[in-house]
């Protein structure tokens, strides 16, 4: 996975360490994590890229998977045009279906392992509107820089394994890099879980 080195010996997220935002043990999770991904979900990957398009995990699951939580949701963004997607997708499961093809989002299963694939999106503003249009997009970058910051900012390309994350603060004057504000939300979200299931003291 190209990311930054991270300690081997930072575990995964649990009741005890959920607070943290090091960065460390957060690439130590995620690097566990992506790396015991079910091999068809690259292979899918794959397919994408030898036919030409690209295709990228994003948000939940690469969140989730810095907090070291195995994904069972595989949202994924893609180049290909949702009638690309599907064939792309028939050639690698068992079934398709069309889950919203007019905002560009094809589903597919392989076994029991299910995926929507989304095409890339951007926002267009015409001249005096503030209101802009959704239309498919050309880059993973411009996709994920109209989403949310809390949930869907960072995305893994495969079948790379590249992290790409265009909305990364800058380092801070040591050189520290602050957590993405998705997954310091997340940490958060799971402090307050890990609190109240200690229950009163």
């Amino acid at each position: 996975m190209s990311t930054q080195s991270a300690s081997p010996n930072n575990g995964p997220v649990t009741a005890q360490n959920a607070g943290t935002t090091d960065i460390p043990t957060l690439m130590a999770n995620a690097t566990r994590t992506f790396a015991a991904l079910p091999p068809a979900i690259m292979e899918l990957g794959t397919i994408f890229h030898e036919a030409g398009e690209e295709l990228a995990l994003v948000g939940g699951p690469v969140r989730d998977a810095f907090l070291g939580v195995t994904p069972h949701d595989f949202d994924m963004t893609t180049s290909a045009r949702p009638e690309r997607t599907e064939e792309l997708l028939a050639t690698w499961g068992n079934a398709t279906w069309d889950i919203g093809k007019e905002f560009g989002t094809i589903g597919g299963r392989r076994g029991d392992l299910i995926v929507e694939v989304t095409t890339y999106r951007t926002d267009e503003y015409e001249i005096g509107s503030r209101k802009p249009e959704v239309t498919f997009g050309d880059t993973l970058e411009g996709d994920l820089t109209r989403r949310d910051f809390t949930v869907n900012a960072m995305a893994m390309r495969l079948p790379q394994m590249a992290l790409v994350d265009p909305l990364r603060r800058p380092r801070g004057p040591r050189g520290r890099q602050p957590a993405h504000p998705c997954v310091r939300r997340a940490v958060l979200r799971r402090r307050s879980a890990a609190h109240h299931a200690r229950g009163p003291l």
